[in-house]
Order: C-alpha cells, then sequence, then structure tokens
C-alpha cells in the first residue's frame, strides 16, 4: 500500500502544479516483461495495476515510420476516445504529418 500511496500522493501533487501553472505532465509507462520459450511476450505496465485509474487522460503512441507517429485517444473525459491524429518529429519540433509517407518526385 506503500507504493499505491505515494502514487496517489504525486498524482496529487501534478493535478495541482498543472491546475495552477497550466500546464501538462506526460507519464510514460512503458511495459515491461519477459520473452517466454513460445515466444508470446508476458508484459505488465512498468508502473503497475494503479497507475491507470489515477490518470485524466491516456494516450497511445505508435511510430509508423522514421519520422512520423500516431497518437490516439485511449482515456479522457473531454475528448472522443478513439480519436487519433498523426504528426511528425522532425529537426524543427512536432509537426503536422501528411497522412501518407513522402515520396520522391521523379
Amino acid at each position: 500500500l506503500v507504493g499505491h500511496a505515494q502514487m496517489v500522493a504525486a498524482v496529487m501533487l501534478m493535478q495541482r502544479i498543472a491546475t495552477s501553472h497550466h500546464v501538462a505532465f506526460v507519464v510514460c509507462n512503458h511495459t515491461s516483461g519477459k520473452r517466454s520459450a513460445d515466444s508470446a511476450e508476458d508484459s505488465s505496465p512498468a508502473l503497475g495495476q494503479t497507475w491507470p485509474f489515477l490518470n485524466c487522460v491516456s494516450l497511445s503512441l505508435r511510430r509508423l515510420d522514421d519520422t512520423r507517429w500516431s497518437v490516439t485517444v485511449r482515456k479522457s473525459n473531454k475528448s472522443r476516445v478513439g480519436a487519433s491524429a498523426l504528426f511528425s518529429v522532425t529537426e524543427r519540433g512536432i509537426e503536422d504529418a501528411p497522412s501518407a509517407p513522402a515520396t520522391d518526385a521523379c
């Protein structure tokens, strides 16, 4: 219960800071696990089973190619769950991404 209480306290602090300073926190909950003999991966969230119940918004990021990514809303009280968008990460920062990868014109 100590770990759970610490996580709840951290979330409450982040919510107070976010509200008073108009900022957002991004917390990555990577999965950790090991491969079994049949190549199936047994994974669990690194922040444990408590985290999914504490956050207000949950986004899923998926890399499409070298620069393009997709983000999908998994949980939200303000946005439609399942809504998604494409973006690119370039030298200039984060930008809207074209819906298809760029091809060289011949």
